[in-house]
C-alpha cells in the first residue's frame, strides 16, 4: 500500500494552503468590494471539496471519497462547460452553481485528476496524467494572475482568459501545484516491503519539477508578454480601421446633406425663372428628377409659405394666392405666425400627409426656418420624429431647409433682411435610411451612435444601432453639417470585429500555453527520469552493499557449514561453523585443497567429479544431499551430510557445499528406531491385554448379570422392598458394566483393525445407519432426510457408525416435538463438508467441545442413558480418516454437527 499523502510534509502544506486560501478569500470578499476580488460561493464549495480529495487521495481508507469528490467537481464544471457550449456564456452565468468559465475549467482538470488518480494504475503513467492535469490547471492560475496584475484579463479578450478574478486564479494555482506534488505519492513501480517508500526520495529530491515549473513560468510570461504586444498592435490595427471606417461614413452622410442642399437650390432656381409656379409645374419639375428611391435618405421635399404676408392675386412670382389653395394650417402656433407647407412630393399618399404642416409651430422647424431666414442658405434642422406629424412610415430624422428670396437672391451688396423671403423650401431625410447607405458605401460594418449636439431643441439622439454596447470601448469624432454638430460614436460590430481584427493575439495566447504546457511536461518527464535513475542506482548500490553485508552475516551465522571452492577444489571462503566442524582456522583454510577435509577413501571420487564437471559432463552429486564422512583436524571422522550446488560467475565455475554434523542425528535415529520398536511392541501387548481382559471381564460380568437376574425373577416380592432394590441396582450396575466394556472395545478397534479406506458413498453409508436405528425411528415418530451425493475416503463400515451415532444421539436428546434429522454435504475445494443437523434440546456453546471426550456426559444416567463414548468414536474415527469433527449448537432449537473427509476419486 502506498504511503499517505503525510508523508510529504510540502503537498499537506498545499492542501492546507489551498484551504486558506479558498476561505479567506470568500471572507474578505464580505469586507472588500473590488471587481478583481469577486469570488462566488460555487467556488468556495468546490474550492474546498478539491481541498477535501486532494487530502483523501492515497489513504486506505480515504481513495474512493476522494473518487467521489472529484466526480462531483467534474459535473459541477462540466455541466457549466457544456451549457456554455451550447446556450452561451450569458446563459450558463444564470446557473445556480455557475463559475466563471476559466475557473470552472481549471477545477474540471483537478476534479479529472483525482478521478483517474483513483481508478488507474500506476503502470498507466497515472502519476504523469496526474502532473500534467496539474500542469494545465497552475498554468490557468498562473495566466489568470498575471493577467490580473498586468491589468489584461478586466476588459481584454474575455473568451480567452474567462473573466479571471485574483482568488479564482491562486486558488487553480495552488490547487494544480498540489498536483504536481503529489503526483508520485502512489507512483513507484519497483515497491520493496523491506525498503522505505521508494517515491519519498523523489519528494525530498524536487529539482526535476521545479525545473520544469520554472520553464513553465517562464514560458507562460514571456507569451503574455507577446500576446500582450499583439494585442496592443492590434487593437491600434483596430482603431486605424475604426477610424477610417467613420471618417468615410461621415463623408458619406455630408454627401446625403450636400445633395439636399443642391436640391433644395433647384426648388430655389425653379421659383426665381418661373413668374407662376402651380402644382402641375411642381410634380413636372420634380418628374424629371430621380428621387425617392428606397435607398436613398430623402423621403420627402416640401415648400412652405407663411400666411402672415400672403401675396397678390397674381403673386410677386406668379404663384396662386393661398387662400385659392384652401390650405388647413396645422398645429396652430399660439403666435398666430403660419408657416405652412403648400407643396409637397412625392405626390400621393406618400406626401399629402405633408400638406398643411405648420413648421413655425414646431419648435425643431422653428428653429431651422429662423437660422435659414438669416443665413439665406441651407440649414440642418435637429432631430425630428415624423410619426408625430402623420407619416405614415413613423420615420425619424432631421429636415434641411433653405429660404427662398422675395425680391431677388442676396449678393455682397445686399442682405437677406433687404431681400425679404417669401417661403422656404426644405427636404425631409430618414435618418435610418441614410445611415444604412452610408454603411453600404463604406462597407464599414459598424454599430453607430449620432448624437446631435448643437444648442437648442435637440432631443435624443439622431441614430442609435441595436447592436451598439456601452460597455464595448467605442469611438467618437464631431462633424458639422448645416449648422449643428453631430457627435458620431462607432465601434466594429462582432462579425466585422473578427473579420477586421487579427487573430494573431488568439493564436499566439493559445500555441503559447501549448507550447508552455508541452515544454513543462518534456522537461518534467526528462528530469524525473534523471532523478529516478540517480534514485534507483543509489538504491541499487544500497541493495547491493546490504546484500552483501547480510550475505555475510547470514554465512557467518549459520548453524550448517558453508564452503566454496573453485573449479580446482581450492578453498575459497569457510564460515565459522563449517572450521567449528573439522577444527581448522577459517582464514587459515583459505587457498588450501578440500581433500584435506576428507577421509582418504572419498578423495579419489573427489578428483572424478571435478574433472568431470570441468570437461562438461554431468555433475551427478549437485542437488542432492550425500552422506559422507568428514575428516577433523586431529584425524577422526565423523558423519556428514552435503548438499552441493554449483554457479558460474564470468565464465568460470564455483561450488558451494552445505555441510551439517549429523552426528547427533545418527543417535537420534538410533534412539528413536529403538523406540520404535519398543512402542510397537509395547502397542501389541496392550491391544492382547486390551483384548484378553475384555473378553475375561465379560464372562464373569455376563455370569453375574445373569444369576443376579434371575434372584430377581424368582424372588421379587418375596423378600422386603430393599432387597428388591437392591438386586435392582446390581442388575443395573452389570448391565452398564457390559456397555462400557462394549464401547471401550469399539473406541479400541477404531484406527486397529487394518482396513484403509476406500471410496465411500455418503449416501449408501447414511441409508444403512437409518436402517439399523429404524426401530427407534419408529418408536419417537423421527423424520430422517437425507440429501448426500459425494463419495470420501472411508471404511464403510466405520463410516456408518459415525452417522449411526450421530442419529442416534439425535433421536435421544429430543426436545418436545418429533425429532427431525437433515443430512446433507456440499463440496468445498477437495473435500466434502457434512452436516447433520436436529431439532433436539441443543448443547451450550462452553460444552461443544467437551461431548467429545471420553466417558464426558452432560446429562445424569436418570435423564439420558449412556456411556459418554459415542461422539468419541465418531472423533477417532473422522480423525483416522484425515478429516474434522466439531458442534455448532443453540440450547432449545437443536444441534448441527459437522464433520470433513476427503472426497474419492470419483462421484458415487
Amino acid at each position: 500500500m502506498s504511503p499517505a499523502p503525510k508523508t510529504d510534509p510540502l503537498y499537506l502544506a498545499m492542501v492546507g494552503l489551498l484551504t486558506a486560501v479558498s476561505l479567506g478569500a470568500f471572507a474578505l470578499g464580505w469586507f472588500v468590494d473590488v471587481d478583481w476580488l469577486d469570488y462566488r460561493r460555487g467556488a468556495l464549495v468546490l474550492s474546498l471539496v478539491a481541498a477535501l480529495g486532494l487530502f483523501l487521495r492515497a489513504r486506505p481508507v480515504g481513495r474512493w471519497v476522494s473518487m467521489a469528490s472529484g466526480i462531483a467537481i467534474v459535473l459541477a464544471c462540466g455541466l457549466q462547460l457544456a451549457w456554455t457550449v451550447v446556450r452561451g456564456a450569458e446563459s450558463a452565468q444564470q446557473l445556480s452553481f455557475a463559475v466563471t468559465q476559466s475557473f470552472a475549467s481549471g477545477m474540471f482538470c483537478v476534479g479529472g485528476a483525482l478521478v483517474l488518480d483513483a481508478l488507474f494504475p500506476a503502470q498507466w503513467g497515472r502519476h504523469l496524467l496526474f502532473g500534467l492535469l496539474g500542469s494545465v490547471a497552475a498554468m490557468i492560475g498562473a495566466a489568470g494572475i498575471f493577467a490580473v496584475i498586468g491589468g489584461l484579463s478586466l476588459d481584454l479578450d474575455e473568451s480567452l482568459l474567462g473573466g479571471m478574478r485574483l482568488p479564482g486564479s491562486a486558488i487553480l494555482l495552488v490547487a494544480g501545484l498540489g498536483l504536481l506534488i503529489g503526483a508520485r505519492l502512489r507512483s513507484d513501480p519497483f515497491p520493496d516491503g523491506n525498503e522505505p517508500f521508494f517515491a519519498s526520495e523523489e519528494l525530498r529530491d524536487r529539482s526535476g519539477l521545479a525545473a520544469a515549473l520554472a520553464v513553465l513560468l517562464v514560458t507562460m510570461g514571456a507569451t503574455l508578454l507577446v500576446w500582450r504586444q499583439v494585442q496592443e498592435q492590434n487593437t491600434r490595427q483596430l482603431t486605424l480601421a475604426l477610424d477610417d471606417s467613420m471618417r468615410r461614413l461621415a463623408s458619406a452622410l455630408a454627401v446625403d446633406l450636400a445633395n439636399a442642399a443642391t436640391l433644395l437650390d433647384g426648388v430655389r432656381g425653379l421659383f426665381a425663372a418661373s413668374q407662376h409656379v402651380d402644382p402641375d409645374e411642381w410634380l413636372q419639375y420634380f418628374r424629371q428628377l430621380s428621387l425617392f428611391r428606397g435607398d436613398q435618405g430623402i423621403f420627402l421635399v416640401g415648400y412652405a409659405a407663411p400666411l402672415e404676408n400672403p401675396p397678390s392675386a397674381t403673386g410677386s412670382h406668379g404663384q396662386a394666392p393661398l387662400a385659392a389653395r384652401s390650405i388647413d394650417a396645422w398645429p396652430l402656433d399660439a403666435s398666430g405666425r403660419m408657416l405652412p407647407t403648400v407643396y409637397a412630393v412625392p405626390d400621393g399618399s406618400a406626401g399629402r400627409w405633408a400638406i398643411g404642416l405648420n413648421l413655425q409651430s414646431i419648435p425643431v422647424f422653428a428653429e431651422a426656418i429662423s437660422r435659414a431666414e438669416t443665413t439665406m442658405g441651407p440649414v440642418v434642422s435637429g432631430r425630428a420624429e415624423f410619426a408625430r406629424y402623420r407619416d405614415p412610415e413613423s420615420r425619424t430624422g432631421v429636415i434641411v431647409a433653405l429660404a427662398l428670396g422675395g425680391h431677388g437672391e442676396p449678393t455682397a451688396r445686399t442682405s437677406a433682411d433687404q431681400i425679404g423671403v417669401s417661403g422656404f423650401a426644405y427636404c425631409a431625410l430618414d435618418i435610418r435610411q441614410m445611415v444604412a447607405e452610408a454603411q453600404r458605401e463604406s462597407a464599414a460594418g459598424l454599430a453607430l451612435r449620432i448624437v446631435d449636439d448643437s444648442p437648442g431643441p435637440a432631443g435624443s439622439a439622431l441614430f442609435e444601432s441595436t447592436e451598439f454596447d456601452y460597455a464595448t470601448p467605442f469611438q467618437s469624432m464631431t462633424r458639422t453639417f448645416g449648422g449643428r454638430t453631430w457627435t458620431i460614436s462607432a465601434q466594429f460590430m462582432p462579425d466585422k470585429h473578427h473579420v477586421i481584427g487579427s487573430r494573431n493575439p488568439s493564436v499566439v495566447l493559445v500555441g503559447g500555453f501549448f507550447a508552455a504546457l508541452v515544454l513543462f511536461a518534456v522537461t518534467w518527464v526528462l528530469t524525473g527520469h534523471r532523478a529516478r535513475a540517480l534514485h534507483l542506482a543509489r538504491r541499487s548500490n544500497r541493495e547491493l552493499v546490504r546484500a552483501q553485508r547480510a550475505q555475510q552475516a547470514v554465512t557467518d551465522t549459520a548453524k550448517a557449514g558453508i564452503i566454496t571452492a573453485d573449479m580446482a577444489g581450492n578453498i575459497l571462503y569457510m564460515n565459522p561453523s563449517a572450521a567449528g566442524q573439522f577444527g581448522v582456522d577459517a582464514q587459515e583454510m583459505a587457498g588450501q585443497s578440500l581433500e584435506c577435509l576428507m577421509p582418504e577413501r572419498f578423495r579419489q571420487a573427489h578428483k572424478d567429479g571435478i574433472e568431470r564437471v570441468a570437461s562438461g559432463g554431468e555433475a551427478r552429486a549437485l542437488g542432492t544431499a550425500l552422506e559422507m564422512a568428514g575428516l577433523r583436524a586431529d584425524g577422526s571422522e565423523f558423519p556428514l551430510e552435503i548438499l552441493l550446488s554449483a554457479w558460474t560467475s564470468e565464465n568460470q565455475i564455483y561450488f558451494t557445499a552445505f555441510l551439517t554434523d549429523i552426528t547427533d542425528r545418527h543417535a537420534a535415529q538410533l534412539e528413536l528406531t529403538r523406540r520404535a520398536q519398543e512402542l510397537e511392541r509395547s502397542n501389541a501387548d496392550l491391544e492382547q491385554f486390551a483384548y484378553v481382559a475384555s473378553h475375561d471381564l465379560q464372562e464373569p460380568l455376563r455370569m453375574v448379570a445373569s444369576y443376579v437376574q434371575l434372584l430377581a425373577r424368582r424372588y421379587r416380592g418375596k423378600l422386603d422392598s430393599d432387597a428388591d432394590e437392591f438386586i435392582g441396582f446390581a442388575v443395573d450396575g452389570a448391565t452398564r458394566m457390559q456397555n462400557l466394556i462394549e464401547d471401550l472395545l469399539a473406541y479400541a478397534r477404531v484406527g486397529r483393525s487394518g482396513m484403509k479406506p476406500v471410496a465411500t458413498p455418503l449416501r449408501a453409508s447414511a441409508e444403512a445407519a437409518v436402517a439399523q436405528l429404524q426401530e427407534s425411528i419408529s418408536e419417537t415418530a423421527a423424520v430422517i432426510r437425507i440429501d448426500l451425493d459425494g463419495g470420501v475416503m472411508a471404511v464403510p463400515g466405520q463410516l456408518t457408525q459415525v452417522f449411526q451415532n450421530l442419529i442416534a444421539n439425535a433421536l435421544k436428546f429430543r426436545g418436545a416435538d418429533a425429532p427431525h434429522v437433515t443430512i446433507d454435504a456440499r463440496r468445498e475445494g477437495p473435500d466434502w463438508h457434512v452436516r447433520v443437523a436436529d431439532n433436539g434440546i441443543g448443547i451450550e456453546s462452553r460444552h461443544c467441545e467437551r461431548v467429545f471426550a471420553i466417558f464426558q456426559r452432560l446429562h445424569t444416567r436418570s435423564e439420558y442413558s449412556g456411556t459418554g463414548i459415542g461422539l468419541a468414536i465418531c472423533r477417532r474415527i473422522i480423525d483416522s480418516f484425515g478429516g474434522r469433527i466439531w458442534v455448532e449448537s443453540t440450547p432449545g432449537k437443536g444441534s448441527i454437527f459437522h464433520f470433513v473427509l476427503p472426497q474419492s476419486g470419483s462421484q458415487a
